[in-house]
């Protein structure tokens, strides 16, 4: 048998290196392993919270909903019904009813917005000439309080008239876009 004694030279070496090979392995299989779980965590934690945000939003935002819903029932509003998608057929007898107060009119149709789930929207721009201000703002307040449930985008009143002082009483011409809103099945 061959017995090798190592030098005290030897020692500290393999000594050495052993602290080294430990090191190594330390470093590679729970240090790295570790900074990568918790940098995976922080980043797991930071949409997590990104999330929350969101909902509290959302939250708050659905709270002040019903608080207005609320506040429009106690001052005697009544829930519009949403119509069923294709509404198309009451929807022009509305506006031809309403519209029919103007010296003319003329309807353009938007492509339908369908990005929201379940509802349709139909945008209608309403370009009319009427006899004065009050009667061009009555038409939009008609519009507004029709029996189907809208927004009015965009209201733009202009006179006509070729006078220096512009009255009342004056003609104008208005142009209004409105979205009426439908759900689908």
């Amino acid at each position: 048998m061959l017995t090798y004694k190592m030098s005290r030279r030897e020692k500290a070496l393999v000594l050495v290196f052993a602290i080294i090979l430990v090191a190594v392995a330390w470093f590679v299989f729970v240090y790295q392993n570790t900074t990568d779980q918790i940098t995976k965590i922080e980043g797991e934690l930071s949409t997590v919270q990104s999330q929350t945000q969101l909902m509290e939003a959302r939250a708050n935002q659905i709270d002040q909903m019903k608080a207005e819903i609320e506040q429009r029932k106690a001052e005697g509003a009544k829930p519009v019904e949403v119509p069923e998608y294709d509404n198309i057929q009451p929807l022009m007898a509305q506006l031809n009813r309403i519209m029919s107060a103007a010296a003319s009119y003329s309807l353009s149709f938007d492509d339908l917005d369908t990005s929201n789930a379940g509802y349709v929207a139909r945008g209608v721009r309403i370009d009319y000439e009427s006899s004065s201000y009050e009667a061009a703002e009555s038409i939009v307040d008609a519009l507004a309080a029709g029996k189907y449930p809208c927004r009015v985008d965009t209201i733009s009143i202009n006179d006509k008239s070729t006078k220096a002082s512009s009255s009342k009483d004056a003609p104008v011409s208005a142009s209004v876009h409105v979205t009426f809103f439908e759900k689908t099945s």
